[in-house]
């Protein structure tokens, strides 16, 4: 169709009603919104439309990311996402008005800043998400612990349970922390960050029992400064809750203890150097035997072992 005839709740080219106008140059280009996208009507000679088309054409990947990223929002029952598809639509329209009038450029690096705006919105929410099923998943395990101590009569299956609670509060404790800087990816994949979020709480319960577990069988021996946290009994409930909370703090903990286990029992001792010295095994000439000097001619004192390395750290 020519660009003159293309008016707002019309019918462009394509068969889509026409919903907004952004740019209308006849015969050279009009650029205008339906419900599905931003598009170009194009010059009305066909020499001229082609080569807006092939100018254009570098434009053509980035567009369809942008219109991947929105076109939920387009379609939203919500106010509040249709208005932020309006609004990314204007500055859509407004680059490719750019691209048209000769500068593709700009055009490109101004598409580029559109398509960073809207991941970056899109990430804020899947955070938000990502938080509220994390709290959701440690609700729902404390108000089992809750059922737990509740009706259970045995005093021994307490640290367990303050195991639970206290690992899942540390499991959410850092998870709330390292948020920002947490790989999260955007909402459209909002069932990955759910899993990964609801797998964060569970792994630090996890945790939280086994370490209450070893700590019971005395099979370990932690300390903070110097306290002592190690042979939690029935009635230390809270040596308990501070261990959870730690083991379900530290995602590494228990792996590495379990690992070092699997790898030949106790842990292999660290050695340190002395201070004021380097660390390297200082060598000293050997003793003679007994009944011979260092001047006894005929004795040569045996040559020096090789220097011992010791463990980095």
């Amino acid at each position: 169709m020519n660009v003159s005839d293309l008016m707002i709740g019309k019918h462009d080219g394509a068969g889509s009603v026409v919903t907004a106008v952004y740019a209308k140059n006849p015969p050279h280009y009009a650029v205008y919104r339906t419900d599905e996208r931003v598009r170009i009507n194009f010059a009305d000679t066909d020499a001229q439309a082609k080569a807006q088309r092939d100018a254009l054409a570098p434009l053509n990947p980035i567009c369809g990311e942008i219109n991947g990223l929105i076109d939920g929002w387009r379609f939203s029952q919500r106010a509040s996402p249709k208005g932020a598809a309006k609004r990314y639509d204007r500055r859509v329209a407004d680059a490719l008005t750019n691209a048209l009038q000769g500068d593709v450029d700009g055009a490109l690096k101004l598409l580029t800043a559109v398509k960073t705006d809207i991941t970056d919105e899109r990430i804020a929410w899947a955070r938000f998400q990502y938080l509220i099923v994390a709290s959701s998943t440690m609700l729902l395990i404390a108000l089992a612990v809750w059922q737990l101590i509740g009706f259970s009569t045995t005093p021994g299956q307490w640290p367990i349970a303050f195991a639970l609670a206290g690992g899942v509060a540390g499991a959410f404790f850092s998870t709330a922390i390292a948020l920002r800087g947490r790989t999260i990816l955007t909402d459209l994949h909002w069932q990955t960050n759910a899993a990964d979020a609801v797998l964060r709480i569970i792994v630090g319960a996890m945790a939280a029992v086994m370490l209450i577990s070893l700590a019971q069988l005395n099979a370990i021996n932690l300390s903070m400064g110097d306290v002592k946290l190690s042979g939690v009994n029935a009635n230390a409930w809270l040596n308990a809750l501070v261990l959870a909370f730690v083991a379900g703090f530290s995602e590494r903990l228990i792996p590495d203890l379990l690992q070092k286990s699997a790898l030949g029992g106790a842990a292999p001792a660290v050695l340190k150097a002395p201070a004021g010295l380097s660390p390297t095994t200082q060598h000293t000439t050997p003793t003679a035997p007994t009944g011979q000097t260092d001047a006894d001619p005929g004795h040569k004192p045996p040559a020096p072992s090789p220097a011992a390395e010791l463990p980095a750290g």
